[in-house]
């Protein structure tokens, strides 16, 4: 499961009559089509053209506070699982990057790219060129080498670490992979995009701890689910039964 899984839902609002949906909504904006060889507009196109809506107007109308879950193409049998699935670089475990396996362990790695991106706003790994490889060094990044049997299996490898996993430079043009420790991650969070806009000063940060309970219980969470070996990862009974999430109802949000 990933952001683009969840949709919020809103309420029912077939009913509006055309004055209620410009309300909520305000009037259409349009936009006269003009050819750029200034010949009349042939009648097969539109006279004129109508900017997108604010939705978020809408949104903040109907929000039921509901979530929805979609998109399960690429669901599959526990009991015949794919080396492969369709899930995002960024969200995917080692052994699904690597083609070592599937597992419903693999789903709670997800889960937890998920957590942390609904709480700081932006992916946890970042995949920029490609993907596959930029969220694997990010991992070993995060957590440091994986075990052979991951490490063995991922062939470019040398391009950014040495033997021992420490980072390294294939060529002078590389770029070096910096160690980015997961309970660094989640302490920066509020720093790196505070929600206000405001610009911050990095010298004021308190380098040695989290700053709420709910980024320490966050840690605690996160760091039981971004475990390399999956058979060690949190279960999905333990992670709901954990304080970070046992305070939310998942039953009144899906219902």
């Amino acid at each position: 499961m990933y952001t683009g899984n969840i949709l919020f839902q809103l309420d029912n609002f077939d009913s509006w009559s055309d004055e209620q949906l410009y309300e909520c909504m305000g009037h259409p904006i349009t936009e006269q089509i003009i050819r750029l060889d200034g010949q009349p507009v042939e009648s097969c196109a539109p006279a004129y053209t109508v900017h997108s809506g604010d939705l978020f107007r809408l949104s903040q109308r109907m929000l039921l506070f509901k979530l929805l879950l979609v998109d399960f193409g690429g669901a599959y049998n526990l009991e015949d699982p794919p080396l492969r699935t369709t899930t995002p670089s960024q969200y995917s475990a080692p052994e699904v990057l690597r083609s070592l396996g599937v597992s419903p362990a693999s789903d709670v790695w997800a889960l937890g790219c998920l957590t942390f991106e609904l709480c700081a706003g932006y992916t946890l790994f970042k995949a920029l060129f490609n993907p596959r490889q930029d969220v694997m060094k990010d991992i070993v990044a995060m957590l440091g080498k994986p075990p052979d049997k991951i490490w063995n299996a991922w062939e470019e490898r040398p391009n950014y670490f040495d033997h021992n996993g420490n980072p390294s430079r294939k060529t002078d043009h590389s770029i070096l992979v910096q160690p980015y420790p997961l309970y660094d991650r989640i302490r920066d969070m509020a720093w790196l995009y505070p929600a206000d806009g405001r610009k911050v000063d990095f010298s004021q940060r308190n380098q040695s701890s989290l700053e709420t309970i709910e980024q320490a219980q966050m840690y605690d969470f996160l760091s039981k689910v971004f475990v390399f070996e999956p058979r060690s990862r949190i279960s999905v009974a333990d992670a709901l039964a954990h304080p970070f999430l046992a305070l939310m109802n998942f039953s009144r949000l899906l219902s």
